[in-house]
């Protein structure tokens, strides 16, 4: 290679590190006023509570699962002792069966509160989902910016 061709290639490499180290500056102002967007700061804001109102409707749809489980294995016992032989007494049958009945009725109600829950939560979802996709486009050019800074050797 000759002396001017590798003249050439250096000064193509320093114009682009030129160029590289004007989009990092140009990154860092652009990154310094987002920070300071009061439009971003909301959007930010919208977007923790809507992720922390998922959590909770999460955790509260686990909760009304397990207890709708429990009240589920509780009948199944129930029913198994009532149908099985093993009580014989009139009373303490009649009284089974009135206890069979409390949890099949209680059973219902959970599971119309589990499907509210489920409901609400498949909403929170779609909320925590559209709060999220507002939040990258004011981000874009920080993002393409702060992808050119990473390739930098």
């Amino acid at each position: 290679m000759s002396t001017t061709k590798i003249a050439g290639r250096l000064y193509q490499l320093q114009q682009l590190d030129l160029e590289l180290e004007r989009l990092l500056a140009e990154q860092q102002a652009l990154a310094n006023s987002l920070q300071g967007d009061p439009v971003l700061k909301k959007l930010r804001a919208e977007h923790n509570i809507a992720q922390q109102e998922l959590l909770s409707g999460l955790q509260a749809q686990t909760e009304a699962e397990w207890a709708l489980e429990d009240l589920d294995r509780r009948l199944r016992m129930q029913e198994q002792r009532l149908y099985n032989g093993t009580v014989t007494n009139p009373k303490e049958l009649y009284a089974l069966q009135q206890e069979v009945q409390r949890l099949r009725a209680q059973q219902n109600r959970q599971e119309e509160m589990a499907l509210e829950v489920i409901l609400a939560t498949e909403s929170l979802q779609e909320m925590a989902k559209l709060k999220a996709e507002a939040l990258p486009s004011n981000l874009l050019p920080l993002l393409i910016l702060s992808f050119l800074s990473a390739m930098r050797p």
